[in-house]
């Protein structure tokens, strides 16, 4: 005989808050960099700061923090597609950083091709970051 057990109403909405209480933090300040050189932020001091730089991989170049500074803390880097992937197509390198202390300092990314170790960067972005207390 196949004994069933019901989960009191009560037992799931429990389960449910629980998982917003443990759902990740929003992504905070969002820089999405298109052909400028420079772009400027002013943040919080805890605020996480997710910069988002254009890049065609398929030609071997990608993005690389070149100037991060000591109370700068990268905590993440990843790759976003944006639509469907077309050979060639664009993609944005993400950076996400996480800023400690209150500071008026730049962190600069450059764009090359790691295998290259000579290599002057094609391009480089400046991120003039203020960061205040609240």
């Amino acid at each position: 005989m196949v004994e069933f057990r019901i989960v009191p109403l009560f037992g799931i909405l429990l389960l449910n808050i629980a998982g917003l209480a443990t759902a990740p933090a929003s992504e905070g300040l969002t820089i999405r960099i298109g052909a400028e050189d420079s772009k400027n932020a002013r943040v919080t001091v805890g605020d996480l700061v997710v910069v988002k730089l254009p890049v065609q991989l398929g030609t071997g170049y990608s993005w690389t923090i070149t100037r991060l500074p000591k109370n700068v803390l990268l905590v993440g880097k990843s790759l976003e597609t944006p639509g469907a992937i077309q050979p060639g197509g664009m993609e944005y390198e993400v950076f996400k950083m996480k800023i400690e202390k209150p500071i008026s300092e730049y962190v600069l990314f450059s764009l090359v091709q790691p295998f290259e170790i000579e290599q002057k960067p094609v391009r480089t972005v400046r991120l003039n970051l203020t960061v205040s207390v609240s």
